[in-house]
C-alpha cells in the first residue's frame, strides 16, 4: 500500500531530478536556511548536518541487453562513510526536511567473481525510521529507491579493469585488480593498479568484481519493468571526463598499445575520477582476438543444425596464448568456426586435439564426432598468433552434491 510519505518523496524526487544541481554548486546556494547544500537526498550520520559529498543523485539503472535506463526515484552515490549510525534525509531550502530509516539487515546475493556479495539493506524504510548502522569506516556505494522503499549500503573492497582490451578479456583476473593505496578517509580514497597491458579494444572499470547489484523482486523478469525493482550498476563507462554508471565502454585506439597504470580517485570535492596513464608503449600486435569470435555448429552441437552457431567466450591472453572457452552438450558431428561464417573454420583434423576426453570423439569427414554424448568443456587456443590452433576437451568440473 502506498503511504502518504511515499507521495511526498516522489514529488521531491522529481524536483531534485529537474534541478540537477551538482556538489560544486554548494557555495552558491542560497535557500535561506542553515545547511549550505542543494535540495535533495543525503546519507548522513545521525545528528550531523548533511554535506555535499554525501548527496544521493539520480542515477541510471540496468536495462535489458546490457543497456541503461532512467529510473524515477532512484538515487545513488559513492562516498566515504565513517563507522556509525546513519539515516537518509531530505533537504529543502537549506533546511532538514525529512528523515528516513528503518531496520537494517545483512543481505547476501550472488554475482561477484571475488565473492564480495554482502551488503546492508534497509527494506521498506519509513519516515522518522530508526538509524541504521554502518559497522566500519570505508568507501561505499549508497543507493536509495523510492518505489521499492529500500536503502542499500555496499562497501567497496577493490576495483578492476576488464574487457577485450585487457589480457583476460571479459573474464575476471586478479592481476587486473585495483587495490587501496593508503587508508580510505573522509578527505580522499585511492585505488590503483601500477601496470596492466592494454591493447586496442573496449574495456570497463568495475567494483568488487561485479557488474551490478540485483534488487528485482523477480530476477527472471526483464529489467525493463519498473514495478519489479531494479539492477543498480557497480561499473563505470562513458568517458574519463564524464563517467557514467553502466555507460558505454571505454576504448583504446589503434596504435595506442602499451602498459598502463590505472587509478580511481574519490575526493569530497570532485567525487569519483578515473585515470589510465601510459607507462610504456608496446609494439602493436598483428593478431587481433576480436577477429576470432569462435562458435560451435553442427547437428551434434547445442543448436542441432549447420546454420546456427553457439558462441564460446573469449577468456583472454595468458603469456602468448589466446583462448576461448565453452561448455556444451554434444552428440554427433560438429565443427568450430569464427564470426558466424565458414570463411575460417576448424574440424578435428585441422587442430591439435588434446584433453582427458579426446577418446570420446572421432573423425567423420573432418568433423568432430561425439561418440559418447555428454557435456564437455572445450577450450580453443593459439600460441602463435593464429598460425596453429589447439582444441582441448575435458569433462565439466565435478559439483558438490546437494545438501
Amino acid at each position: 500500500m502506498m503511504r502518504t510519505s511515499k507521495l511526498f518523496i516522489s514529488a521531491l524526487a522529481l524536483s531534485v531530478a529537474a534541478i540537477g544541481i551538482s556538489c560544486d554548486d554548494e557555495n552558491t546556494i542560497d535557500g535561506g536556511g542553515s545547511i549550505p547544500v542543494a535540495d535533495g537526498f543525503y546519507i548522513t550520520k545521525s545528528g550531523v548536518d548533511p554535506v555535499a559529498s554525501q548527496q544521493l543523485v539520480p542515477e541510471k539503472v540496468e536495462a535489458s541487453g546490457f543497456g541503461s535506463q532512467d529510473r524515477a526515484g532512484f538515487f545513488a552515490t559513492y562516498t566515504f562513510l565513517e563507522a556509525g549510525n546513519y539515516n537518509v534525509v531530505s533537504v529543502l531550502g537549506q533546511e532538514l526536511n525529512k528523515t528516513y530509516g528503518g531496520t537494517a539487515e545483512q543481505v547476501e546475493i550472488t554475482g561477484s567473481d571475488c565473492t564480495l556479495n554482502t551488503f546492508t539493506l534497509v527494506d521498506e524504510f519509513t519516515e522518522d525510521g530508526a538509524a541504521f548502522n554502518v559497522p566500519s569506516n570505508g568507501f561505499y556505494k549508497v543507493m536509495y529507491d523510492v518505489d521499492t522503499e529500500d536503502i542499500v549500503v555496499y562497501k567497496i573492497e577493490k576495483a578492476s579493469i576488464i574487457g577485450a582490451a585487457t589480457p583476460a578479456g571479459w573474464s575476471h583476473n586478479a592481476n587486473q585488480e585495483l587495490t587501496f593505496e593508503g587508508t580510505p578517509s573522509a578527505t580522499g580514497v585511492t585505488l590503483a593498479l601500477d601496470e596492466v597491458e592494454i591493447r586496442p579494444g573496449e574495456y570497463k572499470i568495475r567494483f568488487n568484481c561485479r557488474w551490478g547489484i540485483e534488487r528485482r523482486i523477480d530476477p527472471t523478469v526483464t529489467q525493463d519493468d519498473p514495478t519489479n525493482g531494479y539492477v543498480a550498476f557497480t561499473n563505470f563507462g562513458g568517458t574519463f571526463a564524464a563517467l557514467a554508471p553502466g555507460g558505454s565502454n571505454f576504448s583504446l585506439a589503434e596504435g595506442a598499445d602499451g602498459v598502463y597504470s590505472v587509478s580511481i580517485e574519490w575526493t569530497p570535492e570532485d567525487g569519483v575520477e578515473v585515470a589510465v596513464t601510459l607507462v610504456e608503449a608496446l609494439d602493436p600486435i598483428t593478431f587481433d582476438p576480436s577477429n576470432y569470435a569462435w562458435g560451435i555448429i553442427g547437428t551434434g552441437s547445442p543448436s542441432g543444425n549447420w546454420d546456427n552457431d553457439v558462441d564460446l567466450n573469449y577468456e583472454g591472453k595468458s603469456g602468448n596464448t589466446y583462448s576461448w572457452k565453452g561448455t556444451f552438450a554434444v552428440n554427433g558431428e560438429f565443427k568450430f568456426r569464427t564470426n558466424n561464417s565458414w570463411s575460417f573454420n576448424k574440424g578435428i583434423a585441422d587442430v591439435t586435439f588434446t584433453g582427458a576426453s579426446t577418446g570420446n570423439f572421432s573423425n567423420v569427414g573432418g568433423n568432430f564426432n561425439a561418440t559418447v554424448a555428454g557435456t564437455y568443456v572445450f577450450i580453443i587456443s593459439t600460441s602463435d598468433d593464429g598460425d596453429t590452433w589447439t582444441v582441448n576437451v575435458n569433462p565439466p568440473p565435478a559439483t558438490s552434491p546437494a545438501k
